[in-house]
């Protein structure tokens, strides 16, 4: 995976580290950010009958693994949040309201 540096304010587009320091960002300059193997694994269950009412939930997951998150990455692009609609900028002509 490539370090991420941050955001160019000039094109929006995103900044990597260079980490061979060669001037290229290329396949040699990914690191290795961590295990994607859970530290914990967890789980819970609840059931509960009253009468011919029923109800179960269950809940589980994992922490402490380190998961790449293609989504996340690619919203946080400066040019892609410029063209959202969730934003709180408003136009100079807005007045304020409080």
């Amino acid at each position: 995976m490539y370090q991420f540096n941050g955001i160019n304010a000039d094109n929006g587009q995103n900044i990597f580290r260079d980490t061979n320091g060669d001037g290229a960002i290329l396949d040699n300059d990914r690191v290795v950010v961590g295990s994607a193997i859970p530290k914990f694994i967890y789980g819970y269950s609840l059931n509960l009958k009253y009468k011919a009412f029923d109800l179960g939930l269950n809940f589980n997951g994992v922490a402490g693994n380190k998961v790449y998150n293609h989504t996340t990455m690619t919203l946080f692009n400066k040019a892609l949040l410029a063209r959202s609609n969730n934003t709180t900028d408003l136009p100079s002509s807005t007045p304020m309201r409080y």
